[in-house]
């Protein structure tokens, strides 16, 4: 071999490990610049939470959430719905969320993967006169989801589910309570709205409901009087 072809196989092997120090290097960069996120362990996946904080729903959300942790709440919850036709990544990304923040930080990221911050942030922010005072909404909301949400599944009682309700208005007397209902439990859930407004009424508990439906996907909102 002439001393050009050593050269050459030289500077290819030179510029073959430049290249992969370079795209090393890139890939750090871009982990640590996620690091919040790389417990979700893919890459493809930590790109989308990352397209995430482009979206008009971070921009809308991320200032009212002060904490790091709800903030990652909120990237992989918009994540979640991205990903509702993945199934196979979408139950990866649930598991990992679970195994992360336990099952009150998954019932948070699902709050926000079914668009239910969106509609609780529209029904309240004619109530609220500060965006201080929406910070601390939201994060009550969240530091108390399980007493303030209800998911229903098509395997539930109607008639549980609309003492389950009664008792937690009374009991807890939340600012805002939601219930919630999708694709086999719509039906259930729409008879559920109609005991759940003779309730109000029968009972004078001081409350009001406003509820939004579309595509099978019913979201009903019960706020206090008062607020």
């Amino acid at each position: 071999m002439s001393s050009s072809d050593d050269s050459t196989v030289i500077n290819a092997a030179a510029n073959a490990i430049l290249n992969v120090s370079i795209e090393k290097i890139k890939s750090l960069v871009k982990r640590f610049n996620n690091r919040d996120v790389l417990f979700v362990d893919d890459d493809s996946i930590i790109d989308l939470t990352r397209d995430q904080m482009k979206s008009g729903e971070w921009s809308l959300y991320e200032g009212f959430l002060k904490t790091p942790r709800l903030r990652v709440l909120l990237r992989v919850g918009l994540t979640l719905r991205r990903l509702e036709n993945d199934k196979e990544k979408l139950s990866a990304l649930i598991v990992k969320i679970h195994n992360k923040y336990g099952s009150d930080g998954l019932h948070i990221a699902e709050f926000i993967q079914r668009g239910l911050l969106r509609d609780f942030v529209s029904d309240v922010v004619g109530k609220i006169e500060s965006h201080d005072e929406m910070v601390l909404l939201i994060e009550d909301l969240f530091d108390n989801l399980n007493n303030r949400c209800t998911f229903v599944k098509n395997s539930d009682s109607e008639e549980k589910i609309v003492d389950k309700v009664k008792i937690r208005l009374i009991a807890n007397v939340p600012t805002e309570y939601l219930v919630f209902a999708k694709g086999s439990a719509f039906d259930l859930g729409l008879r559920i709205r109609q005991k759940l407004h003779t309730l109000l009424i029968e009972f004078e508990i001081p409350y009001k409901m406003s509820s939004n439906e579309s595509e099978k996907t019913l979201i009903m909102i019960l706020s206090r009087n008062n607020i």
